[in-house]
């Protein structure tokens, strides 16, 4: 029978020293109340703490695969503490964009986000990457997009970086040395992707936050700035969209054809303009500017006609150049600056800050506009 070949196998083990038959085992079920010892409970849950001696895990299957925990701290452990741990084990966990290790992770990795408590597995991607070499500065920034000069993305990402730094000038009033490695950058980038239009105008965002500083502003005028500026301006795309209408039988098909600028074309000549106007902010230089940006920020002008904010930096870029100096005044009349200007009025009828920028420009273009006075609304305004 059963119960004799079991009592048998029993001596037989006890017999040769072998391990026997295995004892019984129970899982660690935990009230889910405190009940006294005499009360045996009817519910409960397994208390996993107990079960899984050493180091915790998680099973997958019927004992198939063991997947290790991603710490082994208590439950009152902060998630800085988690991300510590597993960076000292060489796991790529983080929780916010300074836990990423900017210098060691690869592109295209598998990383871990611990987002509250929920673990969510990605690849590493540019973005992340240039997001967590902000965190350090921008001359982590620039180290980090010259690992990759032939990856566009990088580079993309990392100007968007670039123009978040407020980048102040020294206690002894120099060039902040982190703008100056920026803009050797950016003229680089600038000139390697000629044809990238949204690398092109990023790049021009990141220079007009250089502009706003005077020292880097100085800084600039002593690299060839303008050329970048020329070559992205006229790589400006427009989209092309056909409509075929049919007016019935008797009529043959008409087809009507409507071009626009592209999104990054509508960034490029935005601050293309706005960049003009800060360079010619200071006194001794509206000529040198006006002489090089007035026709190109007509063009940017005519490139985006129904763009409020490409209108609006052109007339702040006209004003700037032409206040207080006759030489750039001479040069706008000659490039009929102000018919573009009056043209707006029309335009942007339901736009009012872009209406009293636009009279401002006007005024300053009167003859007797490029003295100063123009900021007085009621100015005499020459009607042609």
């Amino acid at each position: 029978s059963s119960s004799s070949s079991s009592s048998s196998a029993a001596v037989l083990s006890a017999a040769t020293g072998g391990p026997g038959p295995r004892p019984r085992t129970e899982l660690p079920w935990i009230p889910t109340r405190r009940l006294p010892e005499s009360v045996v409970p009817n519910m409960g849950y397994l208390d996993c703490e107990t079960m899984h001696q050493g180091p915790y895990v998680k099973r997958s299957g019927v004992g198939k695969h063991m997947v290790r925990a991603v710490h082994r701290l208590p439950d009152q452990a902060s998630l800085k503490d988690r991300v510590r741990l597993a960076s000292q084990r060489g796991d790529h966990l983080f929780v916010a964009a300074r836990d990423v290790n900017y210098e060691e992770w690869q592109l295209g990795e598998t990383v871990t986000a611990l987002d509250g408590f929920v673990f969510k597995e990605s690849t590493l991607e540019p973005v992340l990457l240039l997001r967590a070499a902000y965190e350090d500065g921008p001359v982590a920034v620039v180290e980090t997009m010259g690992k990759f000069p032939e990856n566009p993305e990088v580079q993309a990402f990392g100007l968007a970086q670039l123009v978040k730094v407020d980048y102040h000038e020294t206690a002894a009033g120099h060039s902040n040395p982190g703008g100056l490695v920026a803009l050797d950058a950016v003229l680089k980038v600038m000139k390697a992707y000629p044809d990238h239009e949204a690398i092109q105008g990023r790049s021009l965002a990141v220079l007009s936050t250089l502009a706003d500083n005077y020292a880097l502003r100085w800084a600039m005028f002593k690299e060839d700035w303008v050329s970048p500026v020329v070559v992205a301006l006229n790589n400006n795309q427009a989209t092309r969209q056909e409509v075929v209408l049919d007016r019935g039988p008797d009529h043959a098909p008409e087809t009507k054809v409507s071009t626009s600028p592209t999104r990054h074309a509508v960034e490029t000549c935005a601050w293309a303009c706005k960049l003009f106007g800060q360079m010619a902010c200071d006194n001794g230089r509206r000529a040198v500017v006006a002489d090089d940006g007035l026709p190109l920020v007509l063009q940017a002008m005519a490139f985006c006609p129904e763009e409020a904010v490409v209108q609006m930096n052109a007339c702040k870029t006209i004003y700037n150049c032409v206040f207080r100096c006759e030489a750039a005044h001479i040069m706008a009349t000659e490039e009929d600056a102000l018919s573009a200007v009056e043209q707006l009025l029309v335009d942007f009828q339901a736009d009012p800050t872009l209406i009293l920028l636009a009279k401002r420009a006007v005024r300053s273009l009167q003859p007797d506009g490029w003295h100063g006075n123009s900021d007085d609304p009621n100015a005499l305004v020459e009607t042609r």
